[in-house]
């Protein structure tokens, strides 16, 4: 006969906790019982075995750097055994590795969005006030402070980090020809 493991079990339970019930029959096979018993035991060793072995691979994962996969063996062990101590910590440590912070990765990573677009605006702001003083001398004839505000505007424009954003490359294309134009026009006034 054919019990489910766990049923025999909660009926043996009953029986030795209930106080006014008589003590089980001894015509009873309880070797069915004692089969059923050591079926659940091993059913628990070959699940503790099965959960040693995704906590172990969860543990190579990890080790390896193969984060998704380790979350995944992880999750599989926990399944197995919920409350294992070791796979809720591995759990915990691989999630914080792979950037699940509850929202602070998306934070942090918002905030450095928004530094670098203020770094770029702080530098564009500090190119086009120097091209604008350059201007400005330009126009006055004041040829040396002309240059000199160019060339601070370009050397700002090749050492920058964003040198590969387009708008500053028009920046700098734009000082280039001007510094041009003002080489040209300390070599006139040179000859006269």
């Amino acid at each position: 006969m054919q019990f489910h493991r766990f049923v025999p079990a909660l009926i043996l339970v009953g029986c030795a906790s209930a106080p006014n019930q008589s003590a089980p029959d001894p015509a009873v096979n309880t070797s069915e019982f004692e089969s059923v018993f050591e079926q659940d035991t091993l059913a628990r060793q070959e699940q503790r075995a099965f959960f040693e072995r995704r906590f172990a691979q969860a543990e190579a994962y990890w080790q390896a750097s193969e984060l998704e996969r380790a979350l995944e063996a992880c999750e599989h062990a926990l399944l197995l055994a919920p409350a294992d101590e070791g796979a809720l910590r591995l759990r915990q440590q691989i999630r914080h590795d792979l950037g699940y912070r509850d929202g602070t990765v998306s934070l942090i990573a918002n905030e450095a969005a928004a530094r670098y677009e203020v770094r770029i605006e702080e530098e564009k702001l500090t190119i086009r006030r120097l091209l604008h003083q350059a201007e400005t001398a330009k126009a006055s004839g004041d040829w040396k402070g002309a240059r000199r505000s160019y060339e601070r505007a370009l050397f700002i424009l090749r050492s920058s980090s964003f040198r590969a954003n387009s708008e500053f490359a028009a920046l700098r294309g734009g000082a280039d020809d001007a510094l041009r134009e003002i080489a040209r026009q300390e070599a006139q006034d040179s000859w006269r």
